[in-house]
């Protein structure tokens, strides 16, 4: 089970962000120091409001551009590009007890936040993470183990339904 650690609008969250990716290198000291000196402030969903000023605009913009297509729950991945799957890539199944289910595999951070309406989570290009876990927890040996009844369906990240089974 993962939380999300967010408590406090203005440190976490977006207000941490500049700082977190420039201490994993991810942005240079000078994007941080105009992101600082200039007291620009950004929050998700707009819940406050954000610094409208010219060298604010252009941080948020810099830092947007190098960081767009980072999952802020895991930045210590190195390489991003193994995980670009195509649609038809998504669909597993599992045959269990004869029956055939499919499930999505893996998630995108827009699926994974999608009340996060901010533009740091769109990219056109969305990486795929966690479909090895849905693998994982749709294998008949797997299930067994946990006690999945046959007839529930399969295990999908970010289930666009829910479904209860006795």
């Amino acid at each position: 089970m993962v939380g999300n650690g967010l408590a406090d609008w203005h440190l976490d969250s977006m207000p941490s962000f500049p700082r977190t990716v420039f201490n994993f290198n991810v942005i240079p000291r000078r994007l941080l120091d105009q992101y600082e000196t200039n007291n620009c402030h950004l929050y998700l969903d707009d819940i406050f409001p954000a610094s409208t000023s010219a060298e604010c605009v252009d941080a948020f913009k810099q830092i947007n551009d190098l960081t767009g297509e980072l999952n802020w729950y895991d930045l210590y991945r190195k390489d991003y590009s193994t995980l670009l799957l195509k649609d038809e890539e998504r669909v597993g199944s599992v045959e269990i007890d004869g029956v055939k289910k499919t499930y999505r595999r893996g998630m995108t951070m827009e699926e994974y936040t999608p009340w996060a309406r901010n533009s740091m989570f769109k990219s056109e290009r969305s990486v795929v993470l966690g479909d090895y876990v849905t693998d994982y927890m749709n294998r008949p040996d797997v299930r067994k183990v946990l006690n999945i009844p046959t007839s529930a369906p399969a295990w999908e990240m970010c289930s666009r339904t829910l479904n209860y089974h006795l």
